[in-house]
């Protein structure tokens, strides 16, 4: 089940539910860091930022296109954002998937 607390929640509240989490999917985010902390399996969707400067430390998988503008840091694209729009969402459903048979075989 899927659910979108954006913005919803205290600090404390949001670490609460992240620990509680089976999976925790993200983009490149405070949040993301607390999951790594929390070692909450996490897929993170990097767009025009660094997933090797500022991705999750220590935990958890990136998925990553890296376009000839990549890393620009900008939170508006002044071309088209293929940098997220070239994530295919069958590759988000298999990384997700793989981590959900990962996080099985460790119960």
């Amino acid at each position: 089940r899927v659910v979108n607390l954006a913005g919803g929640t205290s600090l404390r509240q949001l670490m609460a539910l992240i620990k509680l989490s089976d999976i925790f999917l993200t983009n490149d985010s405070g949040p993301m860091h607390i999951a790594a902390a929390l070692e909450t399996p996490l897929l993170a969707l990097f767009g025009s930022t660094s997933d090797t400067k500022t991705g999750p430390y220590g935990f958890g998988k990136v998925i990553h296109k890296h376009v000839e503008c990549s890393c620009c840091y900008k939170r508006e694209c002044p071309i088209d954002f293929k940098c997220m729009t070239r994530i295919d969402v069958e590759e988000v459903y298999q990384e997700l998937q793989s981590l959900i048979r990962e996080t099985v075989s460790k119960v």
